[in-house]
């Protein structure tokens, strides 16, 4: 399944996004665009609002005011149901702390968003998770358990987990954190082709050698977005 490239304008735009926690301003009147096919890199310091930029982002902590459109649609006038399908079906989101099942296998753990989408033979799901696994260097783990593997294998197959369905839209808190250079290579090869079918990725990153693959780069400071 290959993203839909041929709406015009960005894919996700953000306008106004506000969030205070605590009396703390975490974003502040963050306006943000995504266009299909690009990665965009935000970099910053530590608590510079740039992991609460991307849960806002994905719905899973609406921010106090402003709008977050994927594909023209404000996903934050959508009911929760609503935002949860358009997570399933067109965002994918990588989070720090990876969030595997550890009951399952890191097979199992690709498919099981791919299967609840539906829309597709398990056949083809099960061959999209293992060459994902495979394009992240981690095929020859799709039978372990969680267990069993390291914390680097774990962050790459969470992010073929929210590449399973082909979202729109990834959005990735340090997708490289856990990985060693070489790892980080294979990722970023995965990402680029990701990328290329259209795709687009927005991924917070401390890293400069990762930023320097972006198309774009803007840094977080104080809750506000800027060039970098």
């Amino acid at each position: 399944m290959t993203p839909d490239t041929t709406a015009p304008g960005p894919v996700l735009r953000a306008r106004g996004l506000r969030r205070r926690i605590a009396g703390r301003t975490l974003l502040d009147g963050v306006d943000l665009d995504l266009a299909p096919g690009e990665m965009l890199a935000v970099v910053g310091a530590s608590g510079s609002g740039k992991s609460s930029l991307l849960h806002a982002l994905g719905t899973l902590d609406p921010p106090d005011a402003g709008r977050v459109e994927l594909d023209g649609e404000d996903l934050l006038a959508l009911s929760e149901p609503a935002q949860a399908r358009a997570r399933l079906h067109r965002l994918g989101v990588v989070f720090q702390q990876f969030h595997l099942l550890s009951g399952l296998s890191l097979l199992d753990n690709v498919l099981l968003p791919g299967l609840a989408a539906g829309g597709r033979p398990r056949t083809a799901v099960v061959d999209r998770a293992r060459t994902l696994l495979a394009d992240a260097g981690v095929g020859q783990l799709a039978e372990r358990r969680i267990t069993e593997a390291s914390g680097g294998q774990l962050q790459r197959v969470a992010i073929c987990r929210a590449l399973i369905n082909a979202p729109r839209v990834l959005l990735a808190d340090e997708p490289t954190g856990a990985l060693d250079a070489e790892a980080t290579r294979t990722v970023l090869a995965l990402l680029s082709r990701v990328r290329d079918q259209g795709t687009a990725i927005l991924m917070v990153t401390h890293d400069p050698a990762v930023a320097g693959r972006a198309d774009r780069v803007q840094e977080m400071v104080d809750g506000r977005l800027r060039a970098a």
